[in-house]
């Protein structure tokens, strides 16, 4: 009786679970939801609405299945790159990009991802990742033979920008060449509605040129400027576009004939063109550049001040960030500087002090928020993940159960209860390994705010003191009756250019500090020798003109002439920076108390040689040393293990980045201890 009643059970609980799993591979097999354009109806509707509905309707309509997870991706990073957070959406369309297989979701879709996501990664500074995915795709596509004129032309502009800003002239004039023929072709094609691209690329190109100050090539680009422009105007299609481009391309025109000398004619180029600049803030920011350009510093002066006047939310935007200070500010700062207005100098040095803070803050909080809504997104995607194969564990699970519970049913049930029992320990012990990572994850966040109030109240330090300086300096200059001897003005005014120099190094220090933090790629190699390097870090480092110091550079003329396939501007700036710290650290320390002798000079030396198959450049000087527990420490962000010395602490850190990006590293020798050597290692070219 038993066996009659335990065989029907066990049956339908077989054909209940091989149900299950039938519908479960089933929904395996179920293709995607595919068309050559998933995403095209929500791009077309939502491009001008805020990115944050373009989110809300994105999450409703994956979440109610009327769309795919790519299309899903795909509008997710548009919507954030409409929000310009370039990061997340890097992040969506790098999915979208990885997910999407162009024969079964289309070519055009496939193309159309790839181009937006090489858009973006040049928005982000990732120029080589940006000219990695533009040429991955048009390979593709063209070994398919299903790359269409538009995408051609798309991806193909984005290389040429790409290697503009990677140092890669010979190949970007190459491809500029290439896009313009494809420009010209679709001119020709579709009629003169496309011909707003064409200026543009040729207006772009000619300015890149200029901007290099290649003038010939330029000259020859300019002409297809003007042809475009002509174009235009004749046929009247495009007003918005013409006044907009008038002036760029005769401003062009004016750089181009004052490096080949017709100084009147160029003048005159600029004179007629000026009443067009002045009616945008773009033309009179060039305006400015032109004049600086050509040494006409008060004009230039004059035409900030201009600016400032129309355009008082240029300057004065309390959401300006640190490129839009470099950018706006220190132009402006040069022009007055060089025009001799000292007051407008420290004034303007004021409300640089004033907006870098909030800059630096506003730039850390907004880095911080992209990288939070990256970990929420991938956590999420482990969470569905996890969710997924424990339902497909359990499915198989339940299978097993079913098919053994036809020959042993209470075995089986058994066997269930110690599975489940397990179930609840590895369930436990996740739990407490989560806690573990949120405990880990609470000390970071301490340590990272810590961290940010001392770099902070080190800035604040490093920006007050030359501002302090330069405030004490315009008062002695603007004070009634204050007679000043040529020497005393002189010493004013090199004290003046040192203070704001002061202030370029720390932004420039900065900016090199979010590179590095950034782990963005090198610039691309080049073979270079030895020498080159050594000297070129001499050169920028200026330490020979250091009255202090006696410096001397030992380098074997056959170490020299090796060879490195580096890049010279980094390596050379890693090495600048090593012997900035010989010089720094070997200046007399009388204002600590110590007994200094006048007739006494510290010693430098650079020396150049071959360590087991790499090139070993070795600092050392006679200073003040660093402290064996110290050896790791000090290659750390924001570490100063003397609070004397004036500086933000993070020379060292910039400068193994560097080094270690270009396959070497920069290390302390600790078995001198005269002072400090630093040694820093690059490898040999070995097909030299």
């Amino acid at each position: 009786m038993i066996r009659s009643t335990t065989l029907p059970v066990a049956v339908l609980l077989l054909c209940t679970a091989l149900s299950l799993l039938s519908c479960d591979r089933t929904r395996e097999r179920e293709p995607a939801r595919t068309n050559n354009q998933p995403f095209s109806i929500l791009y077309r509707e939502w491009a001008p609405a805020e990115g944050a509905r373009m989110l809300a309707l994105v999450d409703s309509l994956e979440h109610t299945g009327e769309i795919s997870l790519l299309s899903a991706s795909y509008n997710r990073g548009l919507a954030n790159e409409m929000m310009k957070r370039f990061q997340v959406a890097e992040m969506y369309y790098r999915r979208a990009y990885e997910a999407c297989d162009p024969e079964s979701n289309g070519w055009d879709g496939f193309l159309t991802i790839a181009g937006r996501l090489s858009a973006v990664r040049m928005l982000s500074g990732d120029y080589e990742g940006s000219l990695t995915v533009a040429s991955e795709a048009l390979d593709r596509a063209e070994k398919a033979g299903e790359l269409s004129e538009a995408h051609r032309i798309d991806l193909l502009w984005n290389v040429s920008q790409c290697e503009l800003h990677l140092g890669m002239y010979d190949e970007w004039e190459r491809m500029s060449s290439i896009v313009y023929d494809f420009l010209r072709q679709e001119l020709r094609d579709k009629g003169l509605h496309t011909s707003d691209r064409l200026l543009v690329f040729t207006v772009t190109t000619t300015s890149a040129y200029v901007d290099r100050e290649v003038f010939a090539k330029a000259d020859y680009w300019q002409s297809r400027s003007e042809e475009e422009l002509s174009l235009i105007a004749e046929s009247n299609s495009r007003p918005d576009l013409l006044k907009e481009f008038s002036w760029q391309v005769a401003v062009n025109k004016a750089r181009i004939w004052r490096a080949e000398g017709k100084v009147k004619e160029a003048e005159e180029m600029f004179r007629s063109t000026l009443p067009e600049m002045m009616e945008s803030s773009d033309g009179m920011l060039k305006a400015a550049e032109y004049l600086m350009q050509s040494g006409r510093f008060a004009e230039a002066a004059d035409m900030f001040d201009r600016v400032d006047e129309l355009f008082p939310g240029l300057y004065r935007n309390p959401s300006m960030n640190l490129n839009n200070l470099k950018d706006a500010l220190m132009p402006r700062m040069r022009a007055n500087l060089e025009a001799g207005r000292t007051a407008e100098v420290v004034k303007l040095a004021r409300l640089f002090s004033a907006s870098f803070d909030s800059a630096l803050e506003a730039q850390r909080q907004d880095n911080a928020a992209e990288l939070a809504m990256i970990y929420a997104t991938h956590l999420k995607d482990e969470q569905i993940a996890s969710q997924q194969a424990e339902m497909s564990r359990l499915r198989i699970f339940w299978l097993i159960a079913v098919l053994v519970l036809i020959s042993l049913f209470f075995y089986i049930y058994d066997r269930g209860h110690r599975q489940h029992l397990k179930m609840l320990s590895t369930e436990h012990h996740k739990l407490e390994e989560a806690y573990g990572d949120l405990a880990l994850a609470n000390l970071r966040v301490e340590e990272s705010s810590r961290m940010k109030s001392h770099f902070i109240q080190q800035i604040s330090h490093e920006i007050r003191t030359p501002l302090n300086i330069l405030s004490g300096f315009s008062q002695i200059l603007t004070a009634s009756g204050m007679e000043l001897g040529p020497d005393e003005r002189e010493e004013i005014n090199r004290g003046i250019l040192e203070n704001t120099g002061r202030i370029t190094s720390l932004v420039n220090k900065m900016l090199d500090l979010s590179d590095a933090v950034s782990e963005r790629s090198s610039l691309p190699p080049e073979v270079v020798t030895a020498g080159q390097i050594a000297s070129a870090a001499v050169r920028e480092s200026g330490i020979t003109s250091a009255q202090h110091l006696s410096f001397k550079m030992d380098a074997d003329a056959v170490v020299s002439a090796l060879s490195l396939k580096t890049n010279l501007a980094q390596a050379s700036h890693a090495l600048a920076m090593l012997l900035d710290n010989a010089q720094k650290f070997t200046h007399p320390a009388v204002f600590k108390g110590d007994q200094y002798d006048e007739n006494r000079r510290e010693h430098a030396k650079l020396e150049v040689s071959e360590l087991e198959g790499r090139i070993a450049f070795v600092v050392e000087d006679t200073g003040i040393g660093v402290p064996p527990k110290e050896v790791e420490h000090i290659f750390e962000e924001f570490v100063q293990l003397d609070d004397y010395y004036v500086g933000t602490g993070i020379g060292l850190t910039v400068a193994r980045s560097l080094a270690r990006r270009l396959g070497g590293d920069i290390v302390l020798d600790t078995s001198y201890t005269g002072g400090a050597r630093f040694v820093m290692t690059l490898p040999i070219d070995k097909e030299k």
